[in-house]
């Protein structure tokens, strides 16, 4: 995962940190395991961050799929061991200290997101973490994720193995919770729940409207805000037409909005690998567009969102962003996530599918947006002011009270392992 790199993630690990904070106070220890501990301790330093234990950074591929199976094989052994303190360095010392922090720890919490799918191996390294809490008898909840679909067909019994040991595990949409069931899952431990995102309490509005000063838009200019995806359209015939067709359509879109209105568009920066994409949308529609390349907070982010008249986002958490300020919204969607998330708010008429998408009924739902912007701001208002699902707060509530004798919960939570793989 990007990490902070990814105001999505950075996003999702915020609100994480606050329902932790909310439900087990200020003076519980937090340790964190992510790609780049390094960025996270710039972006919440009150955890103790770690690297990924068993995870090579090697450029070469085949030097790293090398290094990633002996070091999985390393730090599985010192786990298996207990994590003895006479354990030779075979492994990078961060990540033997990620194992320690999972054994010294009272709860183990998988970050909220979309780790536990098999777009690529790196589910492995994410199923090992939980392997290793499950070594340790520990508690462990699964925050709200994406889970499934698993296409290879010898990882579903080991995701299916380390599910039935968790004791709470949180889907974010109807179809992971619907593949939890079906994966033979016991349901009593399964709750559905909606993004964690969409609980995001920081918003600065003072530095977003310093960034759209910055941008040479003024605090009276009505605009379009907007998101791109870099996408690699991998599971359609034709990937390089589907990428063409859907930038111009995108670029169409753009340009409609501002013949009709004299709108122009701001493009957001939400993940930074995004950008090459966006700077063509940029040299195609030239003053049409702004791009922000600014690497943002969160909180900056939903203030420089906030002032836009209506949102049009490929990037789902940047449609969360604008939902957030009640900003009026149409998403398109790579991935079941944002058209169930979507759904589950009650605004599924305004998602639509990437690769193939009808531009002029997409540009009509962002005309219908910006000429009846209030009406639904006040709808969106309402969707998410009584969101009808329980809290993670509440989920995690369950662990906060003391357990009696011969439980298999924590004896106290003073110290919690929070995992964003």
């Amino acid at each position: 995962m990007f990490g902070s790199y990814n105001r999505g993630d950075a996003l999702l690990v915020e609100a994480l940190h606050d329902s932790l904070r909310q439900t087990f106070g200020e003076g519980s220890r937090l340790d964190g395991i992510a790609h780049f501990p390094e960025l996270e301790r710039v972006h919440l330093p009150e955890v103790c961050w770690h690297r990924p234990p068993g995870r090579s950074y090697l450029t070469s591929p085949t030097l790293r799929r090398l290094q990633n199976a002996a070091r999985v094989l390393v730090v599985a052994t010192y786990a298996v061991l207990g994590a003895p303190r006479w354990f030779p360095p075979l492994a990078p010392r961060e990540q033997l200290s990620a194992v320690r922090a999972i054994r010294d720890s009272d709860l183990v919490v998988s970050c909220a997101g979309g780790f536990l799918i098999d777009t690529n191996l790196s589910i492995l390294g994410n199923l090992m973490q939980l392997a290793t809490a499950i070594r340790f008898r520990k508690a462990i909840v699964i925050a709200p994720q994406t889970i499934g679909p698993i296409r290879r067909s010898w990882i579903r019994p080991l995701l299916r193995w380390v599910l039935n040991r968790c004791g709470i595990i949180c889907t974010r949409e109807p179809y992971s919770y619907n593949y939890v069931i079906k994966l033979g899952v016991d349901d009593s431990k399964v709750r559905q729940l909606t993004d964690l995102a969409l609980y995001h309490r920081r918003v600065d509005s003072e530095a977003g409207s310093q960034a759209l000063h910055e941008l040479g838009i003024s605090s009276d200019e009505r605009f379009l805000a907007a998101s791109v995806v870099n996408w690699s359209f991998p599971r359609s015939s034709d990937a390089r037409a589907s990428r063409e067709r859907y930038f111009e359509s995108f670029c169409w879109i753009v340009s409609e909005v501002h013949r009709r209105f004299g709108y122009r568009t701001l493009l957001v920066n939400q993940v930074s690998a995004d950008l090459p994409f966006a700077r063509r949308v940029k040299e195609k529609l030239g003053e049409l567009v702004v791009l922000d390349e600014r690497d943002r907070t969160p909180a900056e982010m939903r203030g420089l969102i906030r002032s836009a008249s209506a949102f049009f986002g490929s990037r789902f958490h940047s449609c969360v962003f604008a939902l957030l300020e009640r900003v009026p919204t149409v998403s398109l969607a790579y991935s079941y996530k944002s058209t169930g998330i979507m759904e589950t708010l009650g605004l599924g008429e305004y998602v639509f599918d990437i690769d193939g998408f009808d531009k002029p009924t997409v540009l009509a739902r962002i005309v219908s947006n910006l000429e009846e912007g209030e009406q639904m701001r006040r709808r969106i208002d309402a969707t998410m002011s009584n969101l009808s699902f329980p809290t993670f707060a509440s989920v995690l509530a369950e662990y906060a009270i003391e357990p009696t004798s011969g439980s298999s919960g924590p004896s106290s939570l003073t110290k919690l392992s929070l995992q964003q793989q």
